[in-house]
């Protein structure tokens, strides 16, 4: 058989796989104030010196993915929506790379 009838054979296919599922690990294994230190990758903050509307975020979400939701909702108000919505993009998109079918179509 060739590749185009395997795609799971495919380099494309294993780091797709890998980057699916490193990074929610990743993120897991880090502790939930990683990205409360350090300087800001905000282009408002740095450029202007002004937060924007998605300032903390990140520091948001990574809170709400260890459970910490009282400081989760502290950071950013939206992260205890953005996070479930992120959760269920990166299940379906696991999801639809692994068994080959579609799923969820309204996302």
């Amino acid at each position: 058989m060739d590749l185009t009838t395997r795609p799971y054979k495919s380099i494309r296919w294993f780091a797709k796989a890998f980057l699916l599922l490193a990074i929610p690990i990743g993120l897991l294994i880090l502790p939930s104030d990683y990205f409360n230190e350090g300087q800001s990758l905000c282009l408002s903050v740095l450029l202007f010196d002004q937060e924007c509307l998605g300032c903390g975020m990140t520091r948001g979400v990574m809170h709400f993915i260890h459970l910490n939701w009282q400081t989760a909702w502290e950071f950013h108000k939206m992260s205890v929506i953005v996070t479930p919505l992120l959760a269920l993009v990166w299940f379906k998109m696991t999801t639809e790379h692994f068994t080959g079918r579609r799923i969820l179509k309204m996302l």
